[in-house]
C-alpha cells in the first residue's frame, strides 16, 4: 500500500517494475500489488507521505472529538444525575430507563469510549509520524504496529455504525409511563379511593358516566430485572370536572407500588423520599419555581404566570409498627384552603409505596388497610 494517490510518472515506472495499481481506499490508501517476487520494493518519498498524513490525522482528530462529546452526551449518565441531584436513587434511575436497556446503553457507552481512544491514538500516532518524516526520519516498518492495527481494523470501520446507533438511541422515548384505563381494581397491593372514601368515590364514579369511554382509573403495570413489580395508578376528578364544571368532592389519588429484588434499595428509595421532605430547600424551590413561570410566559404568550413566592411547609408524622416503616407527611402548598396534599410513604421488607392524596380523607386513619394490602 502507497499513502495518497501516485503522480502517473511514478505509476508507470511501477508497472515498469511488474507493479500494478489494484485501486484506492477513502482517497487516503492506494493498493499495489505484484505477481512477481523478485519486484523490487517499492520506497514512497517522504514528502509525497505528509499531505496524506495530514488529512488522516484531521480525519481521526474529528473522530476522538466526535466520540468524546457523544459519550458525554449519552444516556448512561442519567442515573448518576438523578442521584447527584437527589431526585432518585442510583436504582430508580435505572428502573426509570429499564435495566435491560440501560445494559445496551452502557455497552454502546463501552463503544464510544473503544473509538475514542483508537482514533486518540491513530491521532497522535499520526502526529508523531509526520515529525518524524519531517525531521528525516526512517520510515517504520510496520512491525511494531501490528496487535494495534487489528483493534483499529475492527473498531475503525464501525464508526458510522455506532454514530447512527447513538443517534438512535436519542430517539427511543426513555423514562415515559404510559397510563390506560381500567374497569378492574381487583387484586392490586393498595387500597383504591372506593375504600379511602365512599363519598369522594360515588361522586367520582358519577361525573364519569358523563365522560364516553372514560374508566374507574388509570393504570401501568410494567416488570424489571431490579423491580419484579412496579405499579403506576391514578384516580383523578379533573378528567370529567374539566367538562361538567363540578367540582363538589374533588379529589386526586395517586399511588406508585414496587417490588423491588432487593430489600437495601427499596430502604434506599424510601430514605430519599424522606429526607427530601425533611430537608426542604425553600430558596432553591423558589428559584426553581420563577425560572419555571418564566419560561412558561416566555415560550407561551397565552400563559402569562406571575409568580405568588408561596413557600410550602410539611409536617411529617411517624407512624411506624408492626414491622413496617411509615411516615405520614401533610404538604401545604398553597395559599387556599383546599392547598393542601397527603403524602404517605411505606415500606415493608422489598416493597414499597408511595401515595399522593388530595381529598378531604385523612389517610393516616387507613395505615391499617394499607399495611394488610402490602403486607399480603
Amino acid at each position: 500500500m502507497s499513502l495518497g494517490k501516485i503522480p502517473e510518472e511514478k505509476a508507470e515506472i511501477y508497472e515498469r517494475s511488474s507493479w500494478r495499481v489494484v485501486g484506492e481506499l477513502k482517497d487516503d490508501l492506494v493498493v499495489l500489488t505484484t505477481d512477481d517476487p523478485d519486484a523490487p520494493e517499492i520506497f514512497s518519498e517522504p514528502e509525497h507521505l505528509i499531505k496524506p498524513l495530514k488529512r488522516l490525522a484531521k480525519k481521526h482528530t474529528a473522530y476522538w472529538i466526535l466520540f468524546l462529546i457523544m459519550f458525554m452526551l449519552s444516556r448512561v449518565g442519567s442515573p448518576f444525575m438523578y442521584s447527584m441531584l437527589g431526585m432518585a436513587t442510583f436504582v430508580e434511575g435505572i428502573l426509570d430507563i429499564g435495566t435491560a436497556y440501560y445494559i445496551l446503553l452502557c455497552l454502546m457507552a463501552v463503544l464510544l469510549l473503544l473509538e475514542f481512544v483508537v482514533h486518540l491514538r491513530s491521532c497522535r500516532h499520526l502526529k508523531k509520524l509526520i515529525k518524524h518524516i519531517e525531521r528525516g526520519g526512517e520510515l517504520p516498518t510496520g512491525e511494531h504496529y501490528k496487535a494495534k492495527s487489528k483493534i483499529g481494523a475492527v473498531l475503525i470501520p464501525l464508526s458510522i455504525p455506532v454514530i447512527i446507533l447513538w443517534f438512535v438511541h436519542l430517539a427511543i422515548p426513555m423514562g415515559e409511563v404510559y397510563l390506560h384505563g381500567t374497569n378492574d381494581l381487583s387484586g392490586l397491593p393498595f387500597p383504591t379511593m372506593q375504600e379511602i372514601n365512599i363519598d369522594e368515590y360515588n361522586y367520582y364514579v358519577d361525573g364519569l358516566k358523563k365522560v364516553e369511554g372514560a374508566s374507574l382509573a388509570n393504570i401501568s403495570k410494567s416488570h424489571d430485572l431490579l423491580a419484579p413489580t412496579m405499579i403506576d395508578f391514578s384516580q383523578d376528578c379533573s378528567l370529567f370536572e374539566n367538562i361538567t364544571g363540578e367540582d363538589e368532592n374533588s379529589f386526586e389519588y395517586n399511588v406508585w407500588y414496587y417490588q423491588m429484588r432487593f430489600e437495601k434499595d427499596a430502604k434506599a428509595a424510601v430514605d430519599r423520599m424522606i429526607y427530601n421532605f425533611e430537608h426542604f430547600d425553600a430558596d432553591e424551590y423558589h428559584q426553581n419555581a420563577r425560572a419555571l413561570a418564566e419560561s412558561i410566559s416566555e415560550n407561551f404568550e397565552e400563559y402569562e404566570i406571575d409568580y405568588d413566592g408561596y413557600t410550602p411547609t410539611y409536617d411529617i408524622r411517624n407512624l411506624s409498627r408492626d414491622g413496617g416503616e411509615i411516615k405520614l407527611v401533610n404538604e401545604k402548598y398553597g395559599y387556599g384552603e383546599d392547598d393542601t396534599r397527603q403524602w404517605l410513604i411505606m415500606r415493608f421488607g422489598s416493597k414499597y409505596i408511595r401515595v399522593s392524596y388530595s381529598g378531604s380523607s385523612d389517610l393516616g386513619e387507613y395505615t391499617d388497610l394499607y399495611i394488610t394490602k402490602l403486607k399480603a
